[in-house]
Order: C-alpha cells, then structure tokens, then sequence
C-alpha cells in the first residue's frame, strides 16, 4: 500500500481521494475474482496447482505493467491482473491441505497465516526502502524486483508438481509391478483357489 501510493502520487499525480478510489478498486477487484470467478474455475474442476501458477502469472503480469503505467488506463487494467492475482494464495492453502493428514491442516494453516503476517512485515520494511533507491533508475524498479520474487515462486511450484508426480508415478508401476504386496487379499485369494481345486476347501 505504501509503495502503491508513493507511486501513484509520484508519477500519476494522484490526490489522496483519488488514491483512495484506485484503492478501493483494486480490493473491489480481488473480491470479484475470488468469490465469483475462483468457485467458477473449481465448479469446472480445473487443478489447484494449475488455479496458483495462474494466479502467479496474473500478478506478475500486474506488477509489470503497474511499473510501466505512464497513465491511469493502463494502471486499472492492471489490477484487473492482480484481482486474479489473488487466486495463487487461495490455491496455495488448498495445495498444501491435501499435503498433510486431516488432523493436522489447522497447524499448517496456522503457520501458514504467521508467516504471512511476518513476511507483510518485512516485504514494508524491505520494499520501502527500496523504492527511494531504485526511483533515479525507474519508478516501477520495485515492482519488478517484486515480480522476480514472484518468478522464483513460479518456478518452485512448478519444481513441486514434477517431484509430486514423479513419486506418485514410481508408486503407482511399483503397484502395477507387484499386485500382491500391493493387495494381500489377492495373494490370499490365489491360496484358496489352488485349495479348493484339490479338493481341500473349508
């Protein structure tokens, strides 16, 4: 919020009110993105890893143009970008639910939103004193830093799925390979057969 204002009234010239109004578009947007078009992408059943690197893409796309934005046009399509943005925490959380056992979802969770809460702390600290120095470069400078971070994000869950994958595939054709240690039932299931064509069934 601090850079977004720094950035507004330094560049496009933005009155507090007006700022206010971007605002408050800019929350108007990620409530429509996330409470209308989020349950819209799960009705039509579209992955959760897939709903978070979208959601990556959106806000790096947002943050681009954002530094770029010369005027106010292309600042609010911006946010429209970073309304969607909003859709790779949601999907996060649900990714990493389905990492753990039941019981211990609220834990994650809750680690989940304490370190969320730090890194706002530090991204302020971190990014306002960023901006005064990358200014005499480009004005945008800290958004593209931010979407470097961003990037790396990306290319992590995209390293995540590979491994995910891969260990479930190597299960699955272990199971393929040996159906018996996969299911004793069968095993046992044999034994009676071979029992009963002699003649030895209970």
């Amino acid at each position: 919020m601090d850079i977004m204002y720094l950035f507004l009234t330094d560049n496009l010239k933005y009155s507090a009110s007006e700022f206010s109004f971007f605002f408050g578009y800019k929350y108007g947007m990620a409530t429509l993105a996330v409470l209308i078009f989020l349950p819209l992408a799960k009705h039509y059943k579209v992955p959760d890893d897939i709903i978070c690197a979208l959601g990556l893409l959106c806000k790096i796309t947002a943050l681009t143009m954002f530094g770029l934005s010369k005027n106010t046009t292309l600042a609010a399509i911006s946010i429209v970008f970073d309304g969607f943005g909003e859709w790779a925490f949601t999907s996060y959380e649900a990714l990493l639910s389905k990492s753990v056992p039941e019981n211990e979802i609220g834990k994650l969770l809750g680690i989940v939103s304490f370190t969320g809460d730090i890194s706002l702390l530090l991204g302020a600290v971190i990014f306002n004193s960023l901006y005064p120095a990358l200014k005499p470069y480009h004005s945008g400078g800290t958004y593209f830093v931010a979407c470097g971070g961003l990037a790396v994000s990306l290319g992590l869950l995209a390293l995540a799925q590979f491994l995910t994958r891969k260990v479930h595939n190597q299960k699955s054709k272990k199971k393929d390979d040996n159906p018996e240690k996969a299911n004793p039932n069968i095993l046992a299931n044999n034994k009676n057969t071979t029992f009963s064509n002699l003649g030895y069934a209970d």
